[in-house]
This record gives structure tokens, C-alpha cells and sequence, in this order.
């Protein structure tokens, strides 16, 4: 994962739906929950340039449905808590770093 610059894109660049920008908790929320992805999943930037971080995202949906059956999430990483609220700040996260690497076409990892 490119730390310095997905910060810096966090902070300086991404905007968010309702034209703003995110405050600093949410950006080191976002940053801790990728090192957290990338500790259990993998290098990021090699997910990305298999598939764009297509199977790892979709391994982080879990619906309310699987919530209620108690099923296992397809992810490696521990929740502690509610693991459907945790499998979606994970994903939310993991959305946000592959929207970094797509808004830098020239330095995508190959």
C-alpha cells in the first residue's frame, strides 16, 4: 500500500458525495483499516493489480441476512464486535484505496 500518498489523497484530493471533504479522524480511520486489511489479506497493491481489488471488496460483503444466519464473513480479518458494521467500515476503506489508485492512472501498479 502507498501510505504517504493515500493520505495525502485523503486529505488534499478526494471529495466526498456531497462535494466535502472528510475530516482527519475518518482519514486515519480509513488508513488504520487498510494496514488492518493488507496485515490478514495481503499486500493492497497487489490485489489491485490482479483484478482492481475486485475478489478482495467482494469478499467484504455481509449482509444483514448473513448477520442473522451467523454466517462467516469470506474475509481473514478478526472483528471484534459487530461484524457486519466492521465488515463494512473494512470495505468502505478498501473503496476508498482503490479510488486512489484509480484517480493516478500514470502510476498504477501494474
Amino acid at each position: 500500500m502507498r501510505e504517504t500518498e493515500f493520505t495525502r489523497w485523503l486529505a488534499d484530493e478526494y471529495v466526498t458525495r456531497d462535494g466535502g471533504r472528510l475530516q482527519p479522524a475518518p482519514q486515519r480511520d480509513a488508513l488504520s483499516r487498510c494496514r488492518r486489511v493488507e496485515r490478514y489479506e495481503g499486500d493492497l497493491d497487489a490485489h489491485y493489480a490482479r483484478d482492481r481489488m475486485k475478489r478482495l471488496i467482494e469478499s467484504f460483503e455481509y449482509s444483514s441476512d448473513d448477520a442473522r444466519l451467523r454466517h462467516s464473513p469470506a474475509h481473514s480479518v478478526p472483528i471484534t464486535g459487530d461484524v457486519r458494521t466492521g465488515t463494512a467500515s473494512l470495505k468502505t476503506a478498501l473503496t476508498l484505496y482503490r479510488a486512489f489508485v484509480d484517480s493516478r492512472p500514470a502510476n498504477r501498479v501494474r
